[in-house]
């Protein structure tokens, strides 16, 4: 991560019930079955102030900051 100046890896293919968050968010993983039509969330990345703030998306509209 450092080699290319990143902050977060993002991971998708393999589903998850959510958008999960590893090592100290660093590595996201964001497949979270929305394409069933059934659940489902979305990862927001809004930068900060040099620290991004990560926010869920959930289903129903609501957000939750990761």
């Amino acid at each position: 991560m450092a080699y290319f100046d990143v902050k977060h890896v993002v991971v998708g293919h393999t589903s998850q019930t959510g958008v999960l968050g590893l090592f100290n968010n660093k590595v996201l993983a964001v497949d979270s079955s929305i394409k069933n039509c059934q659940s489902g969330e979305l990862l927001l990345i809004a930068p900060n102030e040099g620290q991004d703030t990560l926010i869920c998306g959930l289903y129903d509209g609501s957000r939750v900051t990761l």
